[in-house]
């Protein structure tokens, strides 16, 4: 019975991003276009799916082995759900996988590029529903990542990848509009109550333990040096022209102001 229980806590972890590390890179060129990214490392996944499987004597299955480039391009085109103004904004849009199962190694990877500033939040804002519309993770195949019944493993919950690596995500508003970029809690007492209430975060916490705490960072590079920052986990580079924020898990429940930032450049 213990085994059975330990096994279902561990799908459990997986599909709720326990393993997973993710790093969002903002980088805005001097002419205001620039490029948003969000990476994720999976190898941790990839292991303890390994694991499992051989719990279960089910060694025998091939290991897999990636390394591909998905075009948003033609699928968004071609799309009947995705709106005029979703292409426009994630026509030159791509993913890049990389897997080596048999190394324990995953780095999936989605770059979109953007001609105005302008055009940042909204892309953060609807990545994950677009990815979700084009059935990306179809495309890619079958990633070994177990599931539990009624999961869509990283794109579930409507496809929103914000939500997934961030539990509080539709609590923040971001804004992008040039010379100033801000993230800030729209509703302080909403995320203080959803974090306090949500069991699988308890959960989370609680196996972080055996599976490691799931980190999120955020890369600001900018065109030129910052004037303003307002942010208590925000790290400045030398030429004050790029800003790290890096958090885990227990700081994101704990102290979930501390995702907050205000930029001036």
């Amino acid at each position: 019975m213990k085994k059975i229980l330990l096994f279902a806590l561990l799908i459990t972890a997986c599909c709720l991003s326990a393993c997973i590390d993710t790093e969002e890179k903002i980088v805005i060129n001097a002419d205001n276009s620039g490029t948003y990214s969000l990476s994720m490392e999976m190898g941790k996944m990839i292991e303890m799916a390994g694991q499992m499987g051989a719990a279960q004597n089910n060694t025998d299955k091939p290991k897999q082995k990636k390394d591909t480039i998905i075009y948003f391009k033609d699928a968004v085109l071609a799309s009947d759900q995705i709106t005029p103004a979703e292409k426009a904004l994630f026509a030159n849009a791509f993913c890049v996988v990389k897997m080596d199962e048999a190394n324990a190694e995953m780095n999936f990877s989605i770059n979109c590029p953007f001609a105005s500033i302008n055009q940042l939040a909204e892309i953060k804002e609807k990545l994950g529903g677009v990815m979700n519309k084009l059935k990306l993770m179809d495309q890619v195949g079958n990633m070994n990542a177990p599931k539990t019944e009624g999961s869509g493993g990283l794109a579930d919950d409507g496809g929103n990848f914000n939500k997934t690596i961030n539990p509080g995500a539709e609590f923040y508003t971001f804004s992008a509009i040039p010379g100033k970029l801000s993230c800030q809690i729209a509703d302080k007492e909403g995320l203080k109550n959803k974090l306090a209430n949500d069991s699988s975060l308890t959960m989370l916490q609680q196996m972080s333990a055996l599976t490691g705490e799931m980190t999120y960072k955020t890369i600001i590079q900018l065109p030129s040096p910052v004037k303003k920052l307002k942010g208590a986990k925000g790290v400045l580079s030398d030429d004050k022209k790029t800003i790290t924020y890096k958090s885990g898990l227990t700081d994101m429940i704990s102290h979930p102001e501390e995702m907050e930032y205000e930029i001036e450049y």
